[in-house]
């Protein structure tokens, strides 16, 4: 019996989606930028082009993180763990048998849960 686990982030925007709302807030915002420009407010200009190449960064940087995956799969005697990142694909493998996974509450209200493969150390 063989179970397969795929995790992956919730990727809203496909490429070509991307693109259409970056060039469409692109349109409008240096659209007003350069309205304001000509009336004489200049440093309007170089703020709104700062702040579209900061909007495109991250956004390129999200579609990129969008990729990554990671597959858990559980066989009878071992579990595999594969995690695919720019870095490449990094494949590690546990006996079953020994492999103990624990799932730690998050410290804060809205913070993130954690996955340890083992207790962590606690100094004794």
């Amino acid at each position: 019996m063989e179970q397969r686990i795929e995790l992956a982030p919730n990727c809203s925007l496909k490429p070509s989606g991307a693109m259409l709302f970056f060039g469409s807030t692109c349109l409008f915002s240096l659209g007003f930028a350069l309205f304001f420009w000509g009336l004489g407010f200049w440093p309007v200009l170089p703020f709104a082009a700062l702040e579209m190449l900061v909007l495109g960064l991250s956004l390129q940087a999200s579609m990129r993180r969008g990729k990554y995956t990671q597959t858990v799969l559980i066989t009878e005697s071992q579990i595999s763990l594969v995690t695919r990142s720019r870095r490449g694909v990094h494949k590690q493998e546990f006996a079953r048998h020994w492999a103990k996974v624990r799932l730690r509450s998050p410290p804060r209200r809205h913070g993130t849960s954690r996955l340890w493969d083992r207790e962590p150390w606690t100094g004794i």
